[in-house]
C-alpha cells in the first residue's frame, strides 16, 4: 500500500513537472523569424523591394525600428555606465 501511495505521488511530481515545462516553454516567433530571413535577404541584396510585398515592408520598418531602438538602449547603458568609470577614476 505504501508503494502505491509514492508510485501515485511520483506521478503526480511527474505531471507537475510536464505541466511546469509547457507553461515556460517558448515558441519561436514564426512571423518573426520569416520576416529576419527576409531582411537579411534584402540587406544582402539577394532579393529587391518589388520582391517584398507592402505588407511585408511595414512589418519590415517596424523590425527596423525595433532594432534601432534596442541598439539605441544598448548605447546609452554603455554611455551611463562609461560616465560611472570615469567618475570613479577621477575620485580615486
Amino acid at each position: 500500500m505504501m508503494s502505491s501511495c509514492i508510485d501515485c505521488e511520483f506521478e503526480k511530481l511527474q505531471d507537475n513537472k510536464e505541466s511546469f515545462l509547457q507553461s515556460i516553454r517558448v515558441e519561436p516567433d514564426k512571423e518573426r523569424l520569416r520576416l529576419l530571413e527576409l531582411k537579411r535577404k534584402y540587406d544582402n541584396e539577394e532579393i529587391s523591394e518589388l520582391d517584398i510585398s507592402e505588407e511585408d515592408i511595414m512589418k519590415m520598418a517596424d523590425l527596423y525600428e525595433e532594432e534601432i531602438n534596442s541598439i539605441e538602449a544598448k548605447t546609452n547603458k554603455a554611455k551611463s555606465r562609461i560616465k560611472c568609470m570615469l567618475k570613479e577614476l577621477k575620485y580615486s
